[in-house]
């Protein structure tokens, strides 16, 4: 049972307000096991689960270590998920690191046998998805060292929370690091409005799918109802429309119509910590955690009127307006230490998209130069060596780079040397890293980007893209792909070539699984199709490996 805390796509259609008038539906059923009800609910009405990367082990560990702690190695580590869902998020986890160990819990049966018929077409020999009410979760003789409970907190009543926290306390190896997902508040309190409106309307209605859809029409109604140019209740309303109009059905069932939805202030999810004799370490989300990444006038107020980093974090969220937090917790006995070092950057590997510019830009010159990341951020610096190191990692990018062959590259590229330089380098990829225009990790990268005669897809992409549209790939993203792109994929199994796969795809294209047309003509000679897909087969494969597609 996970919720991403951001609405996935997949747009509805609207449904036309007269509809909106319906005679009253016999109350819905009623229970006290409160446990019966929402496994029912998720049975009926599964979450789709997928991968978040935010929750990954590996990023985890790199938040801790930058913070002074020595976390378990994620490659080999003990990782419990309560509330895994179908195991979108653990099963990659257990792929892509077969050396480490995974445990995940989840209410619905459903759920539950979805997770095991994907390990067992996987043959995968380090994960075990149980069937378990939390508040019936045993004391393990052995500890976790990462336990992961992302889109469950906020969403089950006071005892369940509180059995999570013990959870961690009880189950935490000594140096682990738990994250806990939630709804906070303040920016929960103006969403939490339309919930209630939407369940309010959605009560008449036993069928979940109604309740859904009579939801959407709820919203379209009001957005209609309401001047959205003259109100800013009408133009909270008009962007609450837009968000939820690209949701999934099941997202908008489980996160704004279930019976538990129980936001908190961050302050007083840190009071709870304490109780279980637990401490806030960080957000996996490292750039939430800077001030400087606010304007200069907002972040020297908060600099110089605050000291502790709880009451910094909460006014942060205050000005935020923040709705959604993933928050990283260790045992209260850890020593911290927030004035990161950057020579603790020398333990991590980096990885940054951003391009240069000004490609014909000298980065040997003193002179500013820009860059780009991918996702539209520029930044700019006049140190040769960072500029070096920058290029450099454009190139290998998504891979990432252990920090000390990243040093010595940029060194070796514009001829510099000595021991202050790579004080320097780390000091500016801290920079970029606070910033959110570089990438630290904790362990090397599991993909190649270098493409060989006959390249691989993993078991799970080859397996994701036989049954839908999303694949995760090997930096724990969910993609999207189209259908070229899945029976692509689906024939790098490693046995074939080129020559194989386009062999492959013309079958698909004879048997009509996959069309193949010039304009809106389909393209009938054996030797223009050939050709065709040759052309489509050697588009697709870089693109592959700068998506992270294509396992070692």
């Amino acid at each position: 049972m996970q919720r991403s805390g951001r609405p996935k796509q997949q747009a509805r259609g609207k449904q036309d307000v007269a509809e909106l008038v319906a005679t009253e539906a016999a109350p819905q059923e009623t229970s006290s096991d409160d446990a019966q009800l929402a496994a029912r609910a998720y049975d009926e009405f599964p979450y789709e689960g997928h991968s978040f990367p935010l929750t990954h082990p590996e990023r985890l560990a790199t938040v801790a270590i930058l913070f002074g702690m020595q976390p378990p190695p994620a490659v080999t580590a003990r990782v419990l998920e309560l509330g895994c869902g179908m195991g979108g998020n653990l099963i990659p986890m257990a792929l892509a690191m077969p050396d480490a160990s995974f445990t995940g819990y989840d209410l619905s049966g459903v759920q539950v046998q979805r997770a095991r018929d994907t390990i067992q077409a996987l043959d995968l020999r380090n994960i075990a998805v149980e069937q378990r009410n939390i508040l019936d979760a045993r004391r393990e003789a052995d500890k976790f060292d990462y336990i992961i409970c992302h889109g469950v907190y906020s969403w089950v009543p006071e005892n369940v929370q509180e059995k999570i926290l013990s959870i961690c306390r009880e189950s935490l190896s000594e140096n682990g690091v738990a994250l806990v997902s939630y709804n906070t508040y303040p920016g929960w309190h103006m969403r939490g409005n339309v919930r209630d409106m939407m369940r309010y309307h959605a009560r008449q209605f036993d069928d979940p799918k109604l309740q859904v859809t009579q939801s959407r029409a709820l919203l379209d109604f009001l957005v209609k109802s309401v001047d959205s140019e003259k109100t800013s209740y009408g133009m909270y309303l008009a962007s609450e429309l837009k968000l939820l109009s690209s949701c999934d059905d099941y997202y908008i069932a489980h996160e704004h119509l279930e019976r538990w939805n129980a936001p908190v202030y961050f302050h007083q999810f840190v009071e709870r910590l304490a109780r279980h004799d637990l401490q806030y370490l960080g957000e996996s989300e490292f750039s939430t955690m800077v001030v400087k990444n606010f304007a200069a006038p907002v972040a020297e107020t908060l600099s110089r009127g605050i000291r502790d980093v709880i009451r910094m974090e909460q006014y942060m969220d205050f000005i935020r307006n923040r709705t959604f937090r993933s928050t990283l917790l260790c045992h209260r006995g850890r020593q911290l230490d927030r004035n990161v070092d950057s020579a603790r950057v020398s333990r991590l590997h980096v990885a940054a998209g951003a391009e240069p510019v000004d490609a014909k830009a000298d980065a040997r010159s003193a002179q500013q130069e820009a860059f780009k990341t991918p996702g539209g951020m520029q930044f700019q610096t006049a140190v040769p060596l960072t500029k070096a190191a920058i290029r450099i990692l454009s190139a290998a990018w998504p891979r990432a780079i252990p920090f000390a062959d990243l040093l010595t590259s940029a060194q070796r590229s514009i001829g510099a040397a000595g021991a202050e330089a790579g004080q320097r380098l780390a000091a500016d990829i801290l920079q970029l890293y606070a910033a959110n225009a570089v990438e630290l990790h904790s362990i090397p990268s599991s993909f190649v980007t270098s493409l060989s005669e006959k390249p691989r897809s993993s078991a799970l992409v080859r397996l994701q893209a036989s049954q839908g549209v999303r694949v995760t790939n090997l930096r724990h993203e969910s993609l999207r792909v189209n259908d070229v792109e899945r029976k692509v994929l689906g024939l790098l199994d490693g046995s074939r070539g080129r020559a194989e796969v386009i062999d492959g795809l013309v079958e698909s294209v004879v048997a009509g699984d996959l069309s193949l047309k010039r304009g809106d003509q389909p393209i009938t000679d054996p030797a223009d199709r050939r050709e065709q897909l040759g052309r489509v087969y050697d588009q697709l494969l870089p693109q592959f490996g700068k998506k992270a597609l294509l396992a070692a």
